[in-house]
């Protein structure tokens, strides 16, 4: 454990003693440093839904997932919670067919990427610059030779970055427009952690993708999500 510089001293005889006191102060005020995180909950959707608004289940890949989505989402609620100064998300995201990433080719000047989010406490009425929320675009169409669609994550928007990056499996079968392709859908492994403090919690997971094609939107593009765990940080 390195010690903070207020506690270094010079090495002399006889100073073990005083050395000693110093790295037991040193090692206590370190500890008090030391977040300490448990877990709120875990969800895998095969057959537990507490305390969340949408029991659209399906299969996918050999689980259960919540999904999939298309300009729709979910959102989890709790009430008294332990006091706690963070909260972290993880979870398993699957980006399925032909989400586009940053592409914007609207001629409305509207935001026309195929944005995700994550939102916290969403029903709050504050200031849009308080609020505490994760946008981020996933590119997962196919792609010709030497050219994709780039995508934010794992950064927010607009950050470029090439299309799958961060995927923590880049190639899945798709979930329907690519469903007889072996690379129509990716999972992203996602860790998250949110500033919070309130004794009551809504994290909300929605999408505003843009259709560009003449089939089903849910068809067209979507995402479903798995193994969905909170948990809290205290300092």
């Amino acid at each position: 454990m390195q010690l903070r510089s207020k506690f270094a001293i010079k090495l002399n005889q006889g100073s073990s003693l005083s050395l000693l006191l110093l790295i037991l102060s040193a090692i206590s005020c370190s500890d008090a440093d030391i977040p300490v995180e448990h877990q709120l909950y875990s969800y895998d959707f095969e057959s537990d839904y507490t305390n969340i608004d949408s029991v659209y289940v399906s299969e996918f890949n050999g689980s259960r997932v919540l999904g999939p989505f298309n300009n729709s989402g979910f959102s989890v609620h709790w009430e008294g919670i332990p006091d706690h100064d963070y909260i972290r998300l993880t979870f398993d995201l699957y980006i399925h067919d032909t989400w586009e990433g940053n592409s914007n080719n609207s001629n409305t000047g509207l935001p026309d990427h195929d944005a995700w989010f994550i939102e916290l406490d969403p029903h709050l009425k504050i200031k849009a610059h308080e609020k505490i929320y994760f946008e981020t675009t996933f590119s997962n169409g196919p792609c010709e030779p030497g050219w994709c669609f780039g995508q934010s994550y794992p950064n927010e928007f607009p950050f470029y970055n090439d299309e799958r990056t961060g995927a923590y499996v880049k190639y899945l079968p798709g979930r329907c427009l690519y469903s007889d392709s072996p690379f129509g859908s990716s999972m992203y492994r996602i860790n998250k952690i949110f500033p919070h403090n309130r004794s009551d919690l809504v994290a909300a997971f929605f999408d505003r993708l843009k259709q560009d094609t003449p089939f089903p939107p849910l068809c067209e593009e979507s995402w479903s999500l798995d193994n969905l765990n909170i948990s809290l940080i205290k300092y």
